[in-house]
């Protein structure tokens, strides 16, 4: 046994050796091989524009077999040569039969292959128009269409639908159909709203989720307007139950088996919203006095005052901002927000920072479904604002300093009113831009930030 095993170790060691070889001289034969079959093709085009179309059809053909034989598998390669064979069989030889069969096997390796317009006559469109005819409908990949049927949602509370789509499919769109249970009116109609990635969602509203259940179904529909593919139908549709928090005795709703439910994960709604920011901001001032007091020569003697703030326009450089939101439904949140600004003021080589800290409790409101959202929002909190005040030689003596950089404060109160959008370009995450006015008392300041940062949903 011992010694069988030594004899055919080396055999087996050799064979190894050769199939870990092989990889790389395989790949290398079919880049060469492709790279033979445009050759090929661009001179039999040549051929058929010079007339000569029996070398044009022999070198086509040559590179059909050489295709085979390396089993070259880049769709737009081989189905321009079944393509070119269709151009050449259907009007230098006329025979319309071999270049409707060429013209099927160019359309079977790919479907979005087309007669170039350089060498379309209106008998060869005919005849390509025919070989698609014939060509059936393409065959969807396997999963094409899914969706997790939505059997339970909280009364009162929106239910979003997702569907996942893959382009074999070809569908143009996913349309919602749903209505309340006893309810003798037709089933209300949406379309969903493309996320990317092949994920269509949309929410059946708020007001909609009431009664003790709602009938839906979805459809992927082609640009005829005929099903593809759906969840349910009219005749048999999918059913929702409607928990209301009242009917249990905690009042928050429990599955089979005593377990608490989570409502946000049954409807795919996100509850809440993480956003990181910076930006940079501007104001009208309107009089005050400087943060910090400055010397000034008066009666000959040295002495330290804060300097009085003409009224007009300050920048308050940089700050960065943390919001949390808690999502009150698809368009609606409550959002507490913390703004941080730290400013450095100069007085000739010396320099101190000091730190602002406004926060806000504001209500937001989205609009719309898809990838962009606009949104407004209004909130008021309290806090501190620092603009930014070049005082310059601000006494115009020469024992004082000529660079000096101070602080406006505004506060302590303040109202807010914003405007913006999100970008979800994921269904987890995206873009906030917002603008977001502030108007402080007692000390008063006009002033407007711009925000911009990431946020996360979960």
């Amino acid at each position: 046994m011992i010694r069988s095993f030594k004899t055919v170790l080396p055999v087996l060691v050799l064979f190894t050796g050769v199939l870990v070889a092989s990889g790389p001289a395989l790949a290398q034969l079919k880049t060469a091989a492709t790279a033979r079959i445009k050759q090929l093709n661009k001179m039999a085009m040549e051929n058929y524009d010079g007339l000569e179309f029996e070398k044009a059809k022999m070198q086509l053909l040559e590179a059909v077999k050489l295709a085979k034989e390396t089993s070259v598998s880049d769709k737009t390669v081989v189905g321009r040569i079944y393509l070119n064979l269709g151009v050449v069989v259907g009007s230098g030889f006329s025979d319309k039969a071999a270049a409707r069969e060429y013209f099927l096997a160019a359309l079977k390796v790919d479907r979005k292959v087309v007669i170039p317009a350089a060498r379309a006559t209106p008998a060869l469109e005919e005849i390509f128009k025919a070989a698609k005819a014939g060509l059936g409908p393409e065959v969807p990949a396997a999963g094409a269409f899914k969706h997790r049927v939505v059997d339970e949602a909280m009364h009162g509370r929106p239910i979003t639908i997702e569907v996942s789509l893959h382009e074999s499919l070809g569908a143009k769109e996913v349309v919602l159909f749903f209505r309340k249970s006893g309810s003798a009116t037709s089933f209300k109609r949406l379309l969903l709203t493309e996320r990317g990635g092949g994920l269509y969602t949309k929410q059946i509203p708020a007001q909609a989720v009431e009664g003790r259940s709602i009938y839906y179904y979805v459809e992927a529909r082609d640009p005829a307007g005929g099903r593809l593919a759906g969840s349910g139908e009219a005749a048999s549709p999918n059913i929702i139950a409607i928990i209301n928090p009242d009917s249990s005795p905690t009042g928050l709703g429990f599955q089979q088996g005593g377990h608490r439910k989570d409502p946000s994960n049954d409807e795919g709604r996100l509850s809440l919203s993480v956003a990181v920011m910076g930006g940079a901001g501007f104001g009208l001032v309107f009089g005050g006095e400087s943060e910090n007091a400055h010397p000034r020569i008066s009666n000959g003697l040295e002495e330290f005052k804060k300097v009085d703030i003409a009224p007009g326009g300050a920048l308050a450089p940089v700050h960065v901002a943390g919001e949390v939101a808690y999502h009150l439904d698809a368009h609606w949140q409550i959002a507490a927000l913390v703004r941080v600004q730290l400013m450095t003021m100069l007085e000739g080589d010396r320099a101190t920072d000091s730190v602002g800290v406004l926060g806000l409790l504001r209500a937001k409101r989205f609009f719309g479904d898809g990838v962009f959202q606009p949104l407004l929002a209004f909130g008021a909190g309290g806090g501190q604002i620092r603009h930014r005040i070049p005082l310059g030689d601000y006494d115009a003596e020469p024992l004082t300093s000529d660079d000096v950089v101070d602080a406006r404060v505004a506060g302590i109160a303040a109202l807010s009113v914003g405007a913006g959008f999100k970008l979800a370009f994921a269904r987890h995450v995206g873009i906030l831009v917002e603008f977001v006015g502030l108007f402080t008392v007692p000390d008063f300041a006009a002033h407007t930030d711009l925000n911009v940062g990431l946020v996360l949903s979960f």
